[in-house]
Parts: structure tokens; C-alpha cells; sequence
């Protein structure tokens, strides 16, 4: 029996977010063909999230620019210590700091990009660093124009169990209120406002629409659930607006509304913001949520047929066609076939086969198993 592969996996943020249950899952779906140990740039949930997983996890926080060299001391008395066969850095943040620990080391590094943070210069003088560069959409891939070794691997969705009825118990919705959700941390590039303002609109038409918003705070944008409410009253919806909070029942509460909005765009030139992916948007199309949403970064090549995309911020196109999902039956039967089509493009088991070969491409590539 072949020896579980040992991978030293740097996460570079603390909190839930989409990358870091990306890691958390890949680790789940790999199952005994790796023994991972995560180590993680920032204090936050995410670290308590996988050890009770019962993955092998530390932290070792690091800030910016001088940061980043403290951290990659730590990370590399770590990498020497336990000699892992590869690093896996999981974002940007994690491959710079993975990069500066392994100078003149043999380890190899897997760098998976997420997003399009830092696009341009430095990010293709970083994946130069990296044995191999995982791009998780075409989207994100396309930012790195001219570097080698770049491989496209979608990233896997298992919904699990769903329960449909949950959400419109918990906001107090009859089986015949209109009801939308939107997920994501508490960061303004996540679009929430506009949601606010899709909500307002809608219910010029749909009175007893209602909006879900799920997500904990991010400790680098605190106070947007307060901007949240104060906007939510402003357009006279507070009490249509339900912030939920972090959910781990999140793909339930998704399944159980009648659409998705992916308010998400990006705000300013870097790309901050812009969806590298779109896990949730995955999701959505997985367990057959119409998805309404801006058509930017990898959006559109997640969701293709089974939702409707305006051109990043068009509050009022967004409004339209979510009207469109709620007032038209064959609309909504032609997106649910969409997804359903669609859904097996997201399987885990292909996800974690193709990790499991990008893996052992890069060792053997570095003449290690």
C-alpha cells in the first residue's frame, strides 16, 4: 500500500471564506491518499475548522511587507523540520511567504490561485516561483498570460444533504414569498449594497420579496454589516433584510431560495474583488438555484446557461432579469435543465483525481516521488 503523500499546505487567510473551504474540502476529497498539515497565515476560524476536520494545523501570523519575511522564517523552520514532498500555497498571500521560505530548498511549491488580487507583473513573477501554477477558472488562468505550467482545475461541489425548507422558516417567509440570498464574507467588494438595491427594486413589483445575506465579518472590513442595515433602511427594505451571519449550512439556505444574486465585481484596477471562481455560484448551479448575476471573472464560465448575467454593475438590468426568474415559469424550467446539464462538470472525485495528478507531476518532474 502506498504511503499517504505528505503536503505542507499554506492558507493565506484565517477566516471562512471560499479558498479556505476550498483547501479544507480538497483535503477531505483526497482522503488517505495525502496527510496533510495546514498551516495558516492568519488567526481566525478557519484554523479550528480544520482540526475539528481532524487535519494537522498551525498558524503562524503574518502581516504585510515585513511580515511576510518573519512568516517565511517560521514556515521554513517548519518546512526543514518535517520535510514535507511538496508545498501546496493556497493563494497569493501564501505563495509569496511559501516562495521566500523554500529558497534554495529542494520542496517544490503547487501555487493555486484563486482570485485576480496582485494580476499583472507580480503575480506572473510569483508563479515563476512555483513548480506548478493551478489556475481554478480560465478566468484566473488568463492573468498569467505567457508563464509555463499553468494548469486549469475546476473546483469540486458537493452539496451533501439540503434541506429546502430551512431558510423560509428561519426569515418567517411564506412558501410563496420571493426570496433571495446572496453569500460571502463581509467585504464590500462582495457587492452586498447592490443587492440591497436589487431587493428595493423588486419589490416595487413583488411586495413580499425578501433578501438573505450570508456571511460572517471580515476583520480587514469591519463595520459592513452596520453599512448593511443603515442602507437597507434607507431604501425602506429593513425589514426584508436578513444578515444570517457565517453559516455552515450555507449550500441548504441557497437550495432552499429561489435566487442566487453574484454581486461580486471588481473594484479597483488589481481585480480585487472580481470572482476567480465563484463557489458559491458552483453551488447554486449544483442543487438546480437560478443564478442572477454581474458578468464578470469566472462567473460566467461557472454558471453558462443555468443564469442570467448583466454587465458588472447594472443595479437595473439585475433587477429586471431577477424579475424575469420569478414572474416566468419557462425561464426558470430552461435554467433548472441548464443546471442540471451542468452540475456533473463539479464533481469531487475528478476535482481531487486531478490534484491527485498534479501532485504527482511536480514530483516527479523534481525527481521525488
Amino acid at each position: 500500500m502506498t504511503a499517504p503523500l505528505r503536503v505542507l499546505a499554506v492558507s493565506s487567510h484565517g477566516q471562512l471564506g471560499g479558498s479556505e473551504l476550498y483547501l479544507a474540502r480538497l483535503f477531505t476529497a483526497l482522503g488517505d491518499r495525502v496527510a496533510p498539515h495546514v498551516v495558516v497565515l492568519q488567526d481566525g476560524p478557519f484554523a479550528g475548522h480544520l482540526r475539528e476536520l481532524g487535519v494537522t494545523t498551525s498558524v503562524i501570523p503574518t502581516g504585510r511587507r515585513a511580515g511576510l519575511a518573519t512568516g517565511a522564517a517560521r514556515l521554513r523552520r517548519v518546512v526543514r523540520a518535517e520535510r514535507p514532498a511538496l508545498v501546496h500555497a493556497n493563494g497569493i498571500k501564501a505563495a509569496a511567504v511559501g516562495a521566500l521560505a523554500l529558497a534554495g530548498r529542494p520542496e517544490p511549491m503547487v501555487w493555486v490561485k484563486h482570485d485576480h488580487s496582485w494580476d499583472g507583473a507580480p503575480a506572473r513573477v510569483l508563479a515563476r516561483r512555483a513548480a506548478r501554477v493551478v489556475a481554478v477558472s480560465r478566468s484566473v488562468a488568463a492573468a498569467l498570460d505567457g508563464v509555463p505550467d499553468v494548469t486549469i482545475v475546476r473546483t469540486g461541489v458537493d452539496p451533501g444533504p439540503v434541506d429546502r425548507t430551512s431558510l423560509r422558516a428561519e426569515i418567517g417567509a411564506d412558501p410563496e414569498d420571493p426570496v433571495l440570498i446572496a453569500v460571502g464574507r463581509l467585504d464590500p467588494a462582495k457587492g452586498f449594497v447592490a443587492a440591497i438595491d436589487v431587493l428595493a427594486t423588486v419589490r416595487r413589483t413583488h411586495p413580499r420579496a425578501r433578501l438573505a445575506i450570508v456571511g460572517g465579518p471580515d476583520a480587514s472590513h469591519p463595520g459592513v454589516a452596520d453599512e448593511l442595515v443603515r442602507r437597507a433602511t434607507a431604501a425602506g427594505v429593513a425589514d426584508a433584510v436578513h444578515l444570517l451571519g457565517s453559516r455552515p449550512d450555507a449550500v441548504s439556505l441557497v437550495a432552499g431560495s429561489d435566487v442566487l444574486l453574484v454581486v461580486s465585481r471588481a473594484i479597483d484596477r488589481r481585480g480585487t474583488g472580481r470572482e476567480g471562481f465563484g463557489l458559491v455560484a458552483a453551488e447554486a448551479v449544483v442543487v438546480g438555484t437560478p443564478v442572477v448575476g454581474f458578468a464578470d471573472g469566472a462567473t460566467p464560465e461557472v454558471v453558462g446557461g443555468a443564469g442570467l448575467l448583466v454587465p458588472p454593475g447594472d443595479v437595473g438590468a439585475l433587477a429586471d432579469r431577477v424579475s424575469t426568474v420569478l414572474d416566468d415559469a419557462d425561464v426558470r424550467a430552461r435554467l433548472a435543465a441548464a443546471a442540471r446539464e451542468r452540475a456533473p462538470l463539479f464533481d469531487v472525485a475528478r476535482w481531487a483525481d486531478e490534484m491527485a495528478a498534479v501532485y504527482a507531476d511536480v514530483l516527479a518532474a523534481n525527481g521525488t516521488r
